[in-house]
């Protein structure tokens, strides 16, 4: 018999993710940049994204990403996904990452 999780209790992830964004020669470029891609993350999905480092370079970033659900494997799967996007955006390379789990 395979175990269970109780429904009911939020799983909550947090996905700090640090950028470089190589093309970037200002704040207004980088900012533009970023909300294509907050937009990207944040359609059809549960996902909350901020901007929560380096908000004064213009060619790095320190992202926020955060979820809830009440499975684990499911919030792993969706901060996966994330961090998929953020790979695949032509403008920018994910120099770290690192998943927690809160709750």
């Amino acid at each position: 018999m395979k175990y269970r999780e109780p429904l009911g209790n939020p799983r909550v992830g947090v996905l700090t993710i640090a950028l470089r964004l190589p093309g970037c020669d200002s704040l207004k470029n980088k900012r533009s940049i970023l909300r294509r891609l907050f937009s990207e993350l944040q359609t059809g999905t549960n996902l909350s994204v901020a901007e929560i480092g380096d908000h004064d370079v213009p060619t790095a970033a320190v992202m926020g990403i955060v979820t809830i659900n009440a499975r684990w494997p499911k919030v792993e799967s969706v901060l996966k996904w994330a961090t998929q996007r953020c790979r695949n955006h032509f403008d920018i390379d994910v120099v770290d990452e690192q998943v927690e789990r809160l709750i």
